[in-house]
């Protein structure tokens, strides 16, 4: 298989189409794709008002393979959901979710083909120090753990890169809300049966 054959599973993009989600208590997370701007949203909601998201992380199919990261938010420093684990817990989830949009279990030998990658974003840290540098290493040793490459990371928005292959999913426990970060998308149910 060439690079430029790997495309999305359409059993499994027609079920991103559809949406999944998974809920307990007060917590649901949501997954969902757009074929019209190819973007795979996993969404975490701390409340029973669903209206805006807790906590978020943007996935873009950029064709041939190719994933960008948009954004990850909600989980900044100065936020109460800050450091507890639900950033891992979405990162977790999207590789789990990069997995099945094309079709590859953990063995698969083109996952070395998927490549992924993104900005870190560094628009919420605090602007003056004591504070800003180490909010910055906090978001570059948060991508690194999981396995992504930093470029230049003393930038301003530094890249960050690797092959589907490269990623390894987190356990950090469970988050106050008692959601493991290690959740298994086989967990989830479609929001429209």
């Amino acid at each position: 298989m060439t690079e430029s054959e790997l495309d999305p599973n359409p059993q499994n993009e027609q079920t991103l189409l559809e949406g999944l989600h998974w809920e307990s208590g007060d917590a649901e997370i949501r997954i969902s794709y757009s074929n019209i701007n190819q973007l795979i949203d996993l969404e975490l909601f701390m409340s029973t008002s669903r209206s805006l998201p807790n906590a978020s992380l943007t996935l873009c199919d950029r064709f041939d393979g190719k994933i960008g990261i948009v954004d990850l938010v909600g989980n900044h420093s100065g936020v109460p959901i800050h450091s507890q684990n639900y950033g891992t817990l979405l990162v977790n989830l999207a590789i789990q979710t990069i997995h099945f949009f094309y079709g590859l279990d953990t063995t698969s030998p083109e996952k070395h083909q998927v490549r992924i990658f993104g900005r870190i974003s560094h628009n919420d840290a605090p602007t003056q120090e004591p504070g800003r540098t180490r909010d910055i290493n906090m978001r570059i040793n948060f991508w690194q753990r999981f396995g992504f490459r930093v470029d230049n990371p003393e930038s301003i928005g530094p890249k960050i890169w690797a092959t589907l292959d490269q990623l390894s999913q987190l356990d950090r426990g469970v988050t106050p809300a008692g959601i493991p970060t290690t959740l298994c998308l086989s967990n989830f149910s479609l929001i429209k049966p």
